[in-house]
């Protein structure tokens, strides 16, 4: 399991170094170590413990991920029962918490108190600022432990940002099942025996559904449907696809048109292509989905909410910001009417929508937004 951010330096073209006569800092104190304290009573994980350690002495980075992308599962308690752990083979270790602000950001603000920036580099861009600090933050012997904490998108994380030395060792922690094609991950669940023990009993049912009622009806069809979730919470997406599609052309033959159970499976398919970076396959099934919540739902069901939602995170995985955000807009306004301003998808999407602001410039923000909105975003940057 590794993140690709080796670079070896022998294309050109794709080396990220500068070449700048810059010296090293006059002021040069230790960065020292900001992770807090693991859990008290930590239980569990034990396998997931020891495979971090492995993929760490190997590789240069791990992402633990959640399998359904909930929050509360203890992604975060589990990076830091490892950092307890292992303390003694890290000469430092860092946290940083990636869910409102970006890794370049957030290496600035830690180590800019400690490494004095040259006058020179005051005026680069970011990038070259935090390669410098970099380049200066390690110690003469050791590894660091670097923890990226709640990354919710690889936007968070662009590989031209990462430490190229191998000797620091990242870690990092997402809600998101498919945060990059690139990235394998160590998935925690909330039960992870049930989900190994789901596997046989979804197969028995979907056989003596066979077995009693044929293969076309729409208990057969459900069943289809469960065990590709299962396969691609489990990154199994090969054998999930066929059985989202067979699944997917029962119910349209078998339900009256536009029914709303289309639309679900349309979605599922539609996430299983996302996560594989298949966009230009995900974005129709999306798009269908909506509209078939929208037709037999009404346009301002909950359950097209959750469509526009769904859509607006796939234009944004692309960069396609403008796309995005009127999406998220009207997600919002919907979830508020029908829920209201507290309810769980109210906030998360509220949420999604505020991390898109954050990538907008300080003068299109103030041109578009009231200040108390502004400063707002300013501050969690």
């Amino acid at each position: 399991m590794k993140i690709n951010i080796e670079q070896d330096g022998t294309d050109n073209n794709q080396n990220n170094t500068f070449n700048l006569n810059i010296p090293e800092p006059k002021e040069r104190q230790a960065v020292p170590s900001n992770v807090g304290k693991s859990t008290v009573n930590f239980v569990g994980r034990e396998d997931e413990l020891t495979l971090i350690h492995q993929q760490l002495q190997t590789e240069q980075g791990v992402i633990v991920c959640a399998v359904e992308g909930l929050g509360g599962i203890g992604k975060t308690a589990l990076a830091l029962e490892y950092a307890k752990r292992y303390q003694q083979e890290y000469a430092a270790q860092y946290w940083l918490s990636l869910r409102l602000s970006g890794l370049a950001e957030e290496i600035v603000k830690l180590a800019g108190p400690y490494l004095s920036l040259p006058e020179i580099l005051k005026k680069e861009s970011l990038e070259k600022q935090v390669d410098w600090y970099w380049q200066n933050w390690l110690p003469q012997q050791g590894k660091l432990l670097l923890i990226l904490d709640d990354v919710p998108n690889i936007d968070r994380i662009p590989d031209r940002m990462l430490p190229k030395d191998s000797r620091i060792k990242i870690l990092v922690t997402t809600r998101e099942r498919c945060l990059s094609t690139e990235f394998q991950s160590i998935a925690l669940d909330v039960l992870p025996l049930d989900k190994i023990e789901a596997e046989p009993l979804c197969k028995r049912c979907l056989s003596l559904i066979e077995q009693l009622l044929g293969e076309n009806n729409l208990y057969f069809a459900t069943s289809l449907n469960n065990l590709a979730g299962l396969y691609r919470s489990q990154g199994r997406y090969a054998e999930a696809g066929p059985l989202y599609k067979r699944s997917l052309s029962l119910k349209e033959q078998l339900l009256v048109e536009n029914h709303p159970d289309v639309a679900t499976i349309l979605n599922n398919l539609a996430e299983l292509y996302q996560c594989q970076s298949r966009y230009a396959e995900a974005e129709p099934l999306y798009k269908r989905s909506l509209s078939l919540r929208e037709q037999r739902l009404g346009e301002n069901h909950p359950s097209v909410a959750t469509s526009l939602n769904n859509l607006a995170l796939l234009y944004e995985s692309q960069g396609r910001y403008a796309e995005a955000e009127p999406l998220y807009v009207r997600a919002i306004a919907i979830y508020q009417e029908r829920l209201g301003e507290n309810h769980p998808d109210t906030q998360k999407v509220r949420q999604n929508f505020m991390i898109l602001l954050l990538r907008l410039s300080d003068e299109e923000l103030q041109q578009r937004f009231p200040d108390e909105i502004v400063n707002l975003l300013k501050s969690i940057r």
